[in-house]
């Protein structure tokens, strides 16, 4: 029997008071609230996913793996420390995992090389990872969120980064900002 009509079975007690049942519709109302309102966590395809792109960047790249898991567990302790709501924390821990991703699709000659030795061509083919990334997480049912995230975490707040060139601070109300939590990942994979 599944979670929803076990829980429906609760109201088919004849002997409850109409308090009895009125608590237990606002605790059932709550249950459904909270399922809705987290799909992406109540589900165990979501899981699957997660633990597959994550074990293909492990397979594809060990050092991307281990760096971007590094970069994750920092991003999760600060977003701890600055009292995040535990959904959220979850939610930068796993686009920090991610965030190098789109890397998957740029030639591994491209990526073996330290950043200041690339050509110019080459330059420009590796600041599109997070684009790329963006892209890949954007198909996917659950990840949509992250994909934006992704895309800014080479992002300056001065304006300096890629792929955009955004800045933390917009210079017009429609001028796109950099997320908080793609400012986050910045700040934590420089350290890592």
């Amino acid at each position: 029997m599944d979670k929803a009509n076990e829980q429906d079975e609760i109201f088919d007690d004849e002997e409850a008071t109409e308090t009895q049942l009125l608590e237990k519709a606002k605790l059932r109302v709550k249950q459904l609230y909270d399922e809705v309102q987290n799909p992406r966590q109540a589900t165990d395809e979501y899981k699957e996913t997660f633990n597959t792109l994550n074990s293909i960047m492990e397979t594809a790249n060990p050092d991307l793996h281990k760096h971007s898991n590094r970069v994750g567990a920092y991003c999760s302790w600060l977003a701890e420390a600055l009292e995040f709501e535990p959904q959220d924390v979850t939610d930068i821990t796993q686009a920090a995992i991610l965030h190098d991703i789109g890397k998957l699709e740029i030639d591994q000659e491209i990526l073996g090389k330290p950043t200041e030795e690339l050509s110019a061509a080459e330059s420009i083919i590796y600041k599109q990872h997070p684009f790329l990334g963006r892209k890949l997480l954007r198909r996917i049912g659950g990840f949509r969120e992250y994909g934006d995230i992704i895309q800014g975490h080479h992002e300056n707040y001065e304006g300096t980064g890629y792929p955009d060139g955004i800045s933390g601070q917009p210079a017009s109300s429609t001028a796109p900002e950099i997320p908080l939590e793609s400012r986050i990942i910045a700040d934590r994979k420089s350290v890592v």
